[in-house]
């Protein structure tokens, strides 16, 4: 079946659309040949989704947005122009159905400048080109209660004066509705902007994986790169080794806390964190490793 059948022939979400899966596979493979060459031999077989999996698994989706003729384009940005993707068949039921509530509701453009639509899976944030809150007079008790039945459970508006390629800024977040956090199938706590792997069973195998070469236990010392907001620092944690993990984002670190309390997490990119992970690392430990 294709599931790109209805698809915008313009729209440049899926540059493998018009393969097959096993021509997808093996030009992603070849990819990987090509960038890590040095190590080809040790790079395994691509571990594809099951037959159902490409439809339906995207849970975290970042989208422009625009008004033209008096109605609202959420898609993706091609040739200064928004390819409106209302039914993308790699979207999650619960991303379409956010997405179509939304468009019913939003105010015109001149009111409500928004230029990107972002969902973490049950977390929505509106980025507006603004400095100055609008009115949200349009969220009403009746908008939010039917946004809770579809699986939503934060309203987030972010005022961007400069958005453009850069999507987020730091500051003049607002949480104007809800929660929040959200917490995932895997019962791990995450926020509006939270790193989440989009195939939840992929990774979870990929854990296995590092879990069973990795075999660590309660005299190891584990140096977590990129951890986000801990799923694998939880791994770590339930051998009880000792786990230092290191991370950019604050809101993933404020995720991991919770998800992880017993990790220490270093803030900030690995290679300024170079100092204390070296001190980290020439403390006595039967087995000193990094996992990245």
């Amino acid at each position: 079946m294709d599931i790109h059948k209805n698809c915008p022939a313009e729209c440049p979400g899926c540059a493998h659309r018009h393969l097959t899966p096993l021509e997808s596979r093996q030009q992603k493979q070849q990819w990987l040949f090509q960038k890590l060459s040095p190590w080809r031999d040790c790079i395994q077989p691509i571990q594809a989704p099951g037959p159902n999996q490409p439809q339906g698994y995207r849970e975290k989706v970042c989208l422009s947005a625009r008004e033209t003729g008096g109605h609202w384009d959420i898609g993706l940005m091609t040739a200064d122009e928004v390819i409106p993707i209302p039914v993308c068949p790699v979207h999650s039921s619960r991303v379409k159905d956010a997405m179509a509530f939304f468009l019913r509701f939003l105010p015109r453009a001149s009111e409500f400048p928004m230029v990107y639509y972002v969902q973490s899976g049950a977390q929505v944030t509106l980025v507006l080109k603004s400095r100055a809150m609008p009115s949200l007079a349009w969220i009403t008790p009746d908008f939010t209660k039917q946004l809770e039945s579809i699986g939503i459970e934060g309203i987030w508006i972010h005022r961007h004066p400069s958005a453009g390629r850069r999507v987020f800024a730091k500051n003049w977040w607002n949480l104007v509705w809800g929660k929040e956090r959200s917490i995932d199938m895997q019962g791990m706590v995450y926020g509006p902007t939270t790193f989440q792997q989009l195939i939840p069973g992929l990774f979870s195998q990929a854990l296995d994986t590092a879990e069973s070469f990795l075999a660590p236990t309660t005299q190891d010392l584990i140096v977590d790169l990129y951890s986000g907001i801990g799923a694998s620092l939880a791994r770590w944690s339930r051998k009880s080794s000792q786990v230092i993990g290191v991370e950019l984002s604050g809101e993933s670190i404020s995720c991991a806390a919770s998800n992880v309390p017993s990790a220490a997490i270093l803030r900030g990119s690995c290679r300024h964190r170079l100092p204390q992970l070296t001190e980290a690392l020439g403390t006595p430990h039967k087995k000193r490793l990094i996992y990245a």
